[in-house]
């Protein structure tokens, strides 16, 4: 079922064309599975570079369930093939060793750090409270829409 909100709350995302939201996104994906799935997950703040598209992402946040699995809940993001994600500054100096490390780069992934703990300790951490409450809408008229013997298979 985690799958399943995944997946619907990204076309509405492509559907809106939404991008710098991922404080947003990571929060309601949380909420979802947290609240309505058998797996659990956290949080992470993350660097994302995807050498195709010529992107490098300086703080972006993703949840992780218990066996390490990423899950990208933004569309802008989780649409780009062979995207490389990466939670420490050391992690990415040893794959990545030509990115400048300035101190502007480490200040905005701590901030992204931050943002995970919070969203992880509890705290409703939004950017966009209409965005968050239209996206859960459509998620939600989504599974309304849907034939109740459906909601039995998820």
């Amino acid at each position: 079922m985690d799958r399943v909100f995944h997946r619907v709350m990204l076309n509405y995302q492509k559907e809106n064309n939404i991008k710098r939201n991922c404080i947003t996104n990571a929060q309601y994906l949380y909420d979802q599975i947290n609240k309505n799935c058998k797996h659990k997950v956290k949080a992470r703040a993350v660097f994302v570079i995807n050498e195709e598209k010529k992107l490098f992402c300086q703080g972006h946040l993703v949840l992780e369930y218990e066996d390490g699995t990423f899950i990208d809940p933004s569309y802008e993001y989780a649409s780009l093939n062979n995207s490389k994600y990466f939670t420490t500054i050391h992690d990415l100096h040893l794959k990545e060793s030509d990115i400048n490390y300035k101190k502007e780069l480490i200040k905005i992934f701590i901030k992204f750090i931050n943002h995970a703990n919070e969203i992880n300790q509890g705290e409703f951490l939004i950017n966009d409270k209409k965005y968050y409450d239209d996206q859960a809408d459509y998620v939600e008229n989504f599974f309304k829409d849907l034939p109740s013997i459906f909601h039995l298979l998820l």
